[in-house]
């Protein structure tokens, strides 16, 4: 299979090489990611300057714009003349759960994909007492990735969450979960008499539905959501409930 690999970290991060380095077994891999981390810049695409895209080895590129753009640039530009079968983004360094997809630069990328015809899914990771582990994740994405595949297209795509252990309990079809954010913003009065805002992340809260994706990943499980961008694909999501009959490997 022919894989195009993207994430919102930037191309040096553990998780889309260690990816890389799994699928790259059996697969024909390319990479096309940021060249600096882009992370929460949602679907963003680059519209009034042009982008630079430079090949660091064989079949790896960065792209000096954002996630959507790697997608785009790496189908039109790098992959041109072989468009890969499949679009994947990660493994992010952080999840990418419930309402977390309206801002990560993760998911966009494979909901670019999505809107572009391709097969596509976001993975991310969630850490555990400071601790990435991503080869179990990697290695659940290589066993299972023509299945994986068939669950995705024109439409929609998958999001995939797990935490940092070394072995899950399991797989589990979820849905996003409502997250309730607790940010807040500092103000600073600077001497040049300016007003300056810091963002400051709060701790999420989960809507409690044990049927979600942060309910899966906190009890230990792959948590793999069908992700729709259009109402035409609504009727997918019957199909996705019949996904449990799918064995997936750990």
């Amino acid at each position: 299979m022919r894989i195009l690999l993207t994430n919102d970290d930037g191309i040096t991060c553990d998780g889309i090489r260690i990816l890389a380095e799994k699928l790259s077994v059996e697969h024909e891999v390319w990479l096309v990611a940021p060249d600096r981390n882009r992370s929460a810049v949602s679907n963003a695409v680059t519209l009034f300057e042009p982008l630079c895209i430079k090949k660091v080895y064989e079949r790896a590129y960065t792209c000096s714009g954002l996630p959507a753009d790697c997608t785009i640039n790496g189908v039109y530009a790098v992959m041109k003349d072989n468009p890969p079968d499949i679009i994947i983004s990660g493994i992010n360094k952080g999840g990418n759960l419930g309402t977390d997809l309206v801002y990560s630069g993760t998911a966009a990328a494979a909901r670019q994909a999505a809107v572009m015809g391709f097969s596509s899914m976001a993975v991310s990771l969630v850490e555990t007492n400071n601790i990435w582990n991503y080869e179990p994740l990697a290695d659940f994405i290589l066993r299972n990735l023509s299945k994986l595949k068939a669950m995705t297209g024109k439409g929609y795509f998958l999001n995939i969450n797990a935490i940092s252990i070394d072995r899950y309990k399991g797989v589990k079809f979820t849905e996003p979960a409502e997250l309730t954010y607790n940010d807040k913003i500092e103000l600073y009065k600077a001497p040049d008499g300016n007003l300056y805002s810091f963002f400051c992340g709060g701790k999420e809260n989960d809507d409690g539905n044990q049927k979600s994706d942060y309910t899966a990943v906190k009890d230990g499980y792959i948590s793999v959501s069908l992700i729709l961008i259009h109402p035409k694909s609504a009727d997918k999501c019957e199909d996705f409930a019949n996904f449990d009959d799918i064995n997936l490997k750990i």
